[in-house]
């Protein structure tokens, strides 16, 4: 990522809410060597798996590196929390030069506390370069993942019965969930939208 192009998005987040951060993450770049598939039901090859109208995919995501901050928060303040600390990793990331890869990633520990306990989450951007942890922001290597995913439009209610409904999509579709949850903010196929993707590890 070129200087100039830096200093215009440290620019656009002195003033901007959390879409316009991703806005400018995916222009810039893209994470590569995901594979995908429309996903069925276990004994019905031909019936492809949904939740409403939305589809099931099965993917490969590659392990990356994760510039992230690590909090425990609550589900109805997750939202809010979650613009305030993209920030602070995004600029935070920029400091040291890091090249951002991705758009913006949450991991989960455990979404069985969506009943009302706090979401143990870490919450950045796929990076490339060298970083110097600072104000709790640090490095981490993701693994990679097997997952079953659904996008959503951003803002949906009820976004836990979505998660609730894809991990029992693991079971038909002769999978179980590993454990492994992760969110992440994209645009549509068109890029004139933003979609946010659930990720249930198989």
């Amino acid at each position: 990522m070129s200087r100039k192009v830096i200093e215009r998005v440290v620019a656009v987040i002195a003033r901007a809410s959390i879409l316009k951060i991703v806005l400018w993450v995916c222009i810039i770049s893209t994470v590569t060597g995901c594979s995908s598939r429309y996903i069925a039901y276990k004994n019905d090859p031909e019936g492809k798996l949904m939740i409403n109208e939305f589809s099931i995919v099965e993917k490969k995501i590659p392990s990356f590196s994760f510039v992230h901050y690590r909090d425990s928060i609550a589900p109805e303040s997750l939202v809010e929390k979650s613009k305030e600390i993209a920030k602070r990793v995004f600029i935070t990331a920029n400091v040291q030069n890091m090249a951002l890869m991705g758009p913006l990633t949450l991991t989960f520990g455990d979404l069985r506390a969506l009943a009302g306990a706090p979401l143990d989450v870490s919450i950045g951007f796929p990076a490339i370069g060298e970083f110097t942890p600072r104000s709790g922001v640090t490095l981490k290597t993701l693994p990679s993942l097997k997952c079953l995913t659904v996008s959503l439009p951003v803002g949906i209610r009820d976004i836990d019965v979505y998660w609730a409904a894809l991990v029992r999509a693991t079971y038909k579709a002769g999978y179980s969930p590993s454990g492994e949850f992760r969110s992440v903010l994209k645009y549509n196929d068109t890029n004139t939208d933003y979609l946010v993707e659930l990720q249930v590890g198989v």
